[in-house]
């Protein structure tokens, strides 16, 4: 998840594959590397510690990263209002923080049991996704 999220924000700069590898890398050297830590720093915190000394990449990866936490955020409200603010920790262990990745990830009620290991709980949050035609993926 992490990678991908990076990538989507650094290909959109005058990066090549080479430096966007190398950014990546440094990522990993440091172990910053994980999607969840995005969500637990301070975004300027989280920036100035990887030395990102290009300002313009600096606010662009400011601007995405503030995004996704407002997404975050959202997952949050909509498992808080299903009474299901208690599972928040299942997912953020699985890296799922977001309703995008939620959908990416859960294709059927079989893979929320899975999951968060409670087949009452899977059921709720189940019901209050919406579902395709054949009601067997999340849109």
């Amino acid at each position: 998840e992490f990678e991908e999220f990076m990538e989507k924000i650094l290909t959109q700069t005058s990066m090549d594959d080479k430096q966007v590898n190398a950014f990546l890398d440094g990522f990993k050297c440091t172990g910053f590397n994980d999607i969840r830590l995005l969500y637990k720093f301070k975004t300027q915190t989280f920036l100035k510690a990887l030395n990102i000394t290009n300002l313009v990449l600096f606010e662009k990866m400011k601007r995405k990263i503030d995004g996704f936490k407002q997404e975050i955020e959202l997952f949050h409200e909509w498992l808080t209002d299903q009474k299901m603010a208690h599972t928040v920790i299942v997912f953020e262990k699985y890296g799922i923080l977001t309703i995008e990745q939620f959908n990416r990830h859960i294709n059927t009620i079989e893979d929320l049991k899975w999951l968060i290991q409670n087949e009452q709980d899977a059921q709720i949050i189940w019901s209050s996704t919406s579902y395709d035609d054949d009601e067997t993926n999340i849109r």
